[in-house]
This record gives C-alpha cells, sequence and structure tokens, in this order.
C-alpha cells in the first residue's frame, strides 16, 4: 500500500465518520417537528467532512 492509499484511506475514514456523526451530534428538533442543525458550525463541520470524504475517493482513484 503506497503513502498516497494510506492517506485517501484516512481521509475516506474521517470523512465517513463525520458525515455519520455530525448529523446524530448536531441536530435538534426545530418549532415546526422538523429536524434541523443547532448552528451555523455544525452545518460547516458537516459540509468540511463530506469535501474530506470526496477528496479522499479522488486521492485513491488517482493513486491507482
Amino acid at each position: 500500500m503506497t503513502t498516497w492509499m494510506k492517506i485517501a484511506l484516512v481521509l475516506n475514514v474521517l470523512g465517513t465518520i463525520g458525515v455519520g456523526l455530525i448529523p446524530i451530534v448536531g441536530r435538534t428538533a426545530g418549532p415546526g417537528g422538523g429536524v434541523s442543525f443547532r448552528s451555523s458550525g455544525w452545518r460547516s463541520g458537516w459540509l468540511v467532512a463530506w469535501i474530506v470524504f470526496l477528496l479522499g475517493i479522488v486521492l485513491a482513484a488517482a493513486a491507482r
């Protein structure tokens, strides 16, 4: 396994955890019964987790 593949694997794992965990922890029930993020920080963190996840996929594809 090359160094780039190891980095891609780490990015994919961190991105997957972030994409799955942030919505669980950062959500709250809204007044109309809808679910929304607690703050823009949680929303930004979720977006960054998606970017990290996708970057790991692109890096893994380029490393092959």
